[in-house]
């Protein structure tokens, strides 16, 4: 008895490998760059990022709340651990403030994780591009909203921002080697930048070879309270 169980079980296991692969799988989408593993967070007080985080939240019901989040989590490939201690009472200090920061910009450029995220180190064109500006804006004491309209999916300028355009090619000329991205990348955005043409144009596809996101086993600090 047991070893027919065992037969059919094989048998059913070689035809689900014959199978062929589905249309989503031939569909993946590979990260165009990878961040690198530091991280820096913007200006401004954690009780501010905090207030605007908040307006991230589509509803002040908790079950819907905590539904929005686990969306969040998918294409980051994070357990919700990765910002919560274990009994969700507190948060874990490293990646407290970033997050804060990520939801609020987020909500603000009316954007969602996917958008520039691919798995936990992987970006999209569009992730590549805003992390050469988070880091600039960081380096600044800036933050995202100095030169970006408000709901504009980073595609609109504000005055501020059209005048930095120049800034930021100088500060990519000295600084654009430690953000570990693709030569490729770096030179396609400065040249965007150069011509002035609108940010929502998209960067080339040959930017290189892509990458897959390295798996970052170290285990997260809690924050003390």
């Amino acid at each position: 008895m047991y070893r027919l169980a065992i037969s059919h079980c094989l048998v059913s296991l070689s035809l689900w490998l014959t199978l062929p692969m589905s249309h989503a799988d031939d569909q993946e989408i590979l990260p165009s760059a990878i961040a690198p593993r530091s991280t820096v967070t913007l200006k401004g007080p954690i009780s501010s990022w905090r207030e605007r985080a908040s307006q991230w939240y589509k509803s002040d019901d908790l079950k819907s709340r905590r539904r929005q989040m686990r969306q969040m989590s998918k294409p980051l490939k994070r357990p919700c651990y990765y910002c919560h201690t274990r009994n969700f009472k507190d948060y874990i200090d490293s990646t407290y403030l970033i997050s804060l920061q990520m939801m609020a910009i987020s909500s603000e450029q009316d954007l969602k994780c996917a958008d520039c995220h691919i798995g936990k180190r992987g970006l999209t064109v569009l992730g590549a591009k805003s992390l050469i500006q988070w880091r600039y804006a960081a380096d600044q004491g800036r933050e995202c909203s100095d030169c970006h309209q408000d709901k504009g999916h980073f595609k609109r300028l504000n005055e501020r921002g059209e005048r930095s355009r120049e800034e930021l090619i100088s500060w990519l000329d000295q600084h654009g080697s430690k953000l570990k991205l693709p030569s490729q990348t770096i030179s396609a955005f400065k040249q965007q930048l150069s011509i002035k043409k609108s940010l929502n144009e998209d960067i080339p596809a040959n930017l290189g070879s892509p990458h897959l996101p390295n798996k970052d086993k170290s285990p997260p600090t809690h924050r003390q309270r």
